[in-house]
């Protein structure tokens, strides 16, 4: 367990990484007041990921509805990239509704450290970024307007009530760097898998 926060009913959320035997696969867990897992989250009582390399949450942070909001990294083809996941409970049709991004900064180990939600659709994440030599301080802001929107992958166990769309951010190197601002740019792919893109 790498984080844990209070929600406003007194309940606890845990999250981290499980290992499978061959790498960590990320975790959330809610549990109640007295530490029994509540079984009815996300269809199980534990949310795990089943991405086909290392994934693990660092930090987590509650949005104004209890959304769950979470940052790490996730391994991939030859370095880390920051993982976000967001986990959404819809109480009245008891589904769970997940939405994942990999960023990559700087074509190498980009790990995420911490969280701050400013609400249900906003996020700061800070972390770190290797250029190769050393590492650079990373503060990435996330922020969606859109709905969750459903797709397949990253789930585990019991799938019924789950949703889950991921997507992977590369972004360009960053030029015009002044103390107020940055020019960048990049592609978003969503995808379905961690083995296969899809643009």
């Amino acid at each position: 367990i790498n984080s844990i926060v209070i929600t406003s009913e007194g309940e606890f959320i845990a999250a981290g990484a499980v290992n499978n035997g061959e790498y960590d696969e990320a975790f959330i867990t809610k549990l109640s007041g007295d530490g029994a897992t509540i079984s009815d989250f996300a269809s199980s009582g534990v949310y795990k990921t089943t991405y086909s390399q290392e994934n693990t949450i660092n930090a987590i942070s509650l949005g104004e509805d209890n959304t769950i909001l979470a940052v790490g990294f996730m391994t991939s083809t030859d370095s880390k990239d920051i993982f976000v996941l967001t986990l959404e409970e819809e109480s009245e049709s008891q589904t769970t509704a997940v939405t994942f991004l990999e960023t990559d900064i700087a074509q190498d180990d980009d790990i995420g450290y911490a969280a701050v939600a400013l609400d249900s659709s906003s996020l700061f994440a800070a972390g770190s970024s290797s250029n190769g030599s050393d590492l650079d301080v990373a503060l990435l802001r996330f922020s969606s307007d859109a709905s969750v929107s459903t797709g397949e992958g990253g789930v585990s166990g019991s799938t019924e009530g789950v949703i889950a769309s991921g997507f992977r951010i590369t972004t360009k190197e960053l030029q015009a760097i002044t103390r107020v601002s940055v020019v960048s740019g990049g592609t978003i792919d969503q995808f379905s898998n961690s083995e296969e893109d899809v643009t």
